[in-house]
């Protein structure tokens, strides 16, 4: 089902329904607002479920929203999102209808779909070839893989630390890295932006007061990053020459 074709519920139509079938004047109005509501929930999880499916068959099973929905499925232990039973009584839960207003946005955003996501590589190529020098010669192949490199992994963050997008040299330099880096070479790098994540996001809960301090060896700090970013350009190089 194409992403320009489909009819989601409003918000404020969950919403309500949501409230109704809890609050509704009669016993008949509350039925009406649990069936209507179900009906709206398996809808959007099954076709969510089904661009999920189709991503995931292709190279474009990334990006904010992609990624967000299956953290979210990570934390609830399911690789789907669930069909609610229709033949009992019960209203929807207060997780149930998480669920579907997580299933709505997914569904809402460009990133949900092959085409869609086919416009913002599209898009994205553009506007890395005009900014840096070094994407005019990558194909769209290795410019593609070096996207989803930055797309998944602490790299972001990484840049963060310089400027809030990172500047050309230290994209350039990553660029590089990836560009030559073997198999082995680029899972090394996806290790250490893992850590750098980690810890990255453990100075955010300390900030935020929610630890009282970083567990030992959480990740790597910046400056252990960048040390074992430069063993490995340096081994990188060593093997070209």
């Amino acid at each position: 089902m194409a992403h320009s074709t489909i009819k989601l519920a409003s918000l404020s139509k969950i919403r309500r329904l949501y409230a109704q079938q809890y609050s509704g004047k009669s016993a008949a109005a509350r039925t009406r607002a649990r069936n209507q509501l179900k009906e709206i929930v398996n809808q959007q999880n099954r076709i969510a479920n089904q661009r999920i499916k189709r991503l995931e068959k292709t190279d474009y099973a990334y990006g904010t929203s992609y990624d967000t929905m299956k953290q979210y499925l990570g934390q609830t232990g399911r690789k789907t999102l669930p069909q609610v039973k229709t033949d009992n009584q019960q209203p929807v839960t207060a997780a149930q209808y998480e669920q579907a207003l997580r299933a709505r946005k997914f569904l809402l955003s460009e990133e949900s779909t092959i085409s869609g996501q086919r416009k913002i590589e599209r898009r994205r190529f553009e506007t890395y070839r005009e900014k840096y020098a070094f994407a005019e010669n990558m194909s769209d192949s290795e410019l593609r893989m070096f996207l989803k490199f930055l797309g998944n992994s602490g790299a972001d963050d990484y840049l963060a630390y310089y400027s809030e997008s990172g500047s050309g040299d230290e994209v350039a330099e990553l660029a590089e890295m990836f560009t030559h880096a073997s198999g082995d070479e680029r899972a090394k790098m996806f290790d250490l932006f893992r850590e750098f994540e980690r810890w990255n996001e453990a100075t955010k809960k300390l900030e935020r007061g929610e630890i009282d301090e970083i567990p030992a060896d959480y990740g790597k700090t910046f400056t252990e990053l960048r040390k074992d970013l430069s063993a490995l350009y340096e081994g990188i190089e060593k093997r070209r020459r």
